[in-house]
């Protein structure tokens, strides 16, 4: 099966980085101004997209046809959060723990909130564990390649697809990738 997804960092910032309770507030005709915009982009074949297949293997049992998720193919990546000190930045994945077929995107979200009274800029670094894994990982999308500024209280939502190349090393269970969150200001 293939797919098709437009590449979420170009279109946060005309979409208000995703915030429904901003999209929501705006008027009939801004939301209509910014699904034109799209549109237009769309249309001219200039908007940045992710392409994959995923495949899927059918059985027959007795009961019908069933999925085969082949969990031996697959690799473990665990997604964590180094926060830094005093706790003004809180950091909570939807998700942090994948099984990821190699070769296949997969995406992790995760939302990053300012608990101090602060405006606060922050800049994320990708740290891979083991180190060697670091060439077989390849970031399609990032929510966070450029510092990000978050106003006091505010939360801001993080999404970034990855894919994973190649087998892990013999001995090694699994891949760790943390998310190194510095606040700049």
């Amino acid at each position: 099966m293939g797919y098709q997804l437009q590449n979420d960092d170009e279109v946060s910032t005309q979409l208000l980085d995703w915030n429904p309770d901003k999209l929501n507030a705006l008027s009939p005709n801004q939301q209509t101004a910014i699904v034109e915009a799209l549109e237009k982009v769309k249309q001219s074949g200039k908007m940045i997209t992710i392409e994959g297949r995923a495949t899927f293997d059918l059985i027959l049992e007795k009961d019908g046809w069933k999925i085969f998720l082949d969990w031996r193919s697959r690799q473990r990546v665990v997604f964590q959060s180094s926060q830094p000190r005093p706790a003004h930045l809180a950091v909570e994945f939807l998700r942090n723990d994948f099984l990821v077929k190699s070769a296949e995107p997969f995406q992790v979200d995760l939302k990053a909130t300012n608990r101090s009274d602060r405006e606060m800029i922050v800049q994320l670094n990708h740290l891979v564990e083991p180190r060697q894994m670091e060439k077989n990982i390849d970031m399609i999308a990032c929510g966070s390649r450029l510092p990000f500024r978050l106003r006091p209280q505010e939360t801001q939502d993080i999404s970034s697809a990855y894919l994973l190349r190649g087998n892990l090393p013999e001995g090694i269970r699994q891949v760790r990738l943390t998310y190194d969150f510095r606040i700049l200001k």
